[in-house]
C-alpha cells in the first residue's frame, strides 16, 4: 500500500500519476465532505491521467449520493469502477471499535474492496447501487445527531428540575427512553468520559449535504433540519475546533449549568 497526499507533501520521487497507474484500488479520503471525490479526480490531471480501465476507485469520506451517481457515470465512461465507502464514526481515535462503513456499487467491485476496508473496521454493509452508501451514511449521521441533541436537551431539562445524571442513566438506559445517544451521553457527563472526538465542523457540513439531499428528493426532515441548525448555532458559538462532544457545552453555556454537578 502507498499514501499520497495531494496538499504536496510527498517524497520528490512519488509522483501521484505513476502511483495511481500501478494501482488496482485507489481508496480517497479528503478532509472534509466539501472536498468531493470529483475534484480530486478532475482537478487533479495526474490523478486522471493515472486512471486506466478495470481500476476501481473507494471514496471514504461523505458526500452527496447524486453527485456521486454521476461521478459513477463518468468514471464506467472510462472503464473504472466508483465503491463510495463512507466512514462514519464518532469516534475517529479508534475507528476498529467503532466505526462503520456503507459501501455502494457493483457487487463485485465492493466485494474486491472488502478485505481492505476491513483493515479500517469488521462492520463493512452493502447497501446496493453507488450513491447508496453516501445516502446511508447521511440517514445514519442525521438519526445519531437528532439522538445527541434530544438527550442533551432532555437531560438540561432533568439538571434544571433537580434530577442527578446518574439517576437519568439508570432510568433512561433502561426504558424506553433509551438509545445509543443515551448510553454513551449519560455515564459521560457524569464520568467526564469523552464520548465524541469527530470535528463538529465537519458534522454540520455533512448535515447541510443531508438538508440539501432532502429538499431535492422532497423527503420531510423537519426534525433533521430542525437539528441541523442547532448543530449551525453550536458550531458558530463555540471555539474553532470544537467536537461533537462540545455540544454538551452548548446546552450547558445556554442552559447555565453543568451537566457534571446534577
Amino acid at each position: 500500500m502507498s499514501v499520497f497526499d495531494v496538499s504536496g507533501a510527498n517524497p520528490k520521487s512519488l509522483s501521484l500519476a505513476a502511483l495511481v497507474a500501478r494501482s488496482d484500488v485507489v481508496m480517497v479520503c479528503s478532509k472534509t465532505a466539501q472536498e468531493s471525490l470529483h475534484d480530486v479526480v478532475f482537478e487533479h490531471d495526474e490523478f486522471a491521467a493515472g486512471l486506466t480501465p478495470g481500476k476501481i476507485v473507494v471514496d471514504l469520506t461523505s458526500g452527496d449520493p447524486e453527485s456521486t451517481r454521476t461521478l459513477s457515470d463518468a468514471l464506467k465512461s472510462r472503464g473504472v469502477q466508483l465503491v463510495d465507502a463512507p466512514v462514519h464514526a464518532e469516534i475517529w481515535a479508534d475507528l476498529g471499535a467503532h466505526a462503520a462503513i456503507f459501501c455502494g456499487g457493483d457487487a463485485d467491485a465492493v466485494a474486491k474492496v472488502q478485505p481492505l476496508l476491513n483493515c479500517i473496521t469488521s462492520r463493512v454493509v452493502a447497501t446496493g447501487s453507488c450513491g447508496n452508501g453516501h445516502a446511508t451514511y447521511l440517514v445514519v449521521q442525521a438519526i445519531a445527531i437528532c439522538n445527541r441533541v434530544v438527550t442533551c436537551e432532555c437531560a438540561s431539562l432533568g439538571a434544571k428540575q433537580g434530577l442527578s445524571v446518574r439517576d437519568m442513566d439508570t432510568v433512561l438506559n433502561n426504558s424506553s427512553g433509551q438509545s445509543s445517544a443515551s448510553e454513551r451521553l449519560l455515564p459521560g457527563f457524569h464520568s467526564a468520559q469523552s464520548t465524541a472526538d469527530v470535528p463538529l465542523n465537519n458534522v454540520v457540513q455533512d448535515l447541510q449535504i443531508f438538508s440539501r439531499a432532502a429538499a431535492s428528493f422532497g423527503a420531510p426532515v423537519l426534525i433533521g433540519n430542525l437539528a441541523r441548525s442547532i448543530i449551525e448555532m453550536a458550531s458558530n458559538d463555540l471555539a474553532p475546533g470544537a467536537t461533537l462532544d462540545d455540544i454538551a457545552l452548548f446546552y450547558e453555556s445556554t442552559g447555565k449549568m453543568k451537566f457534571a454537578d446534577a
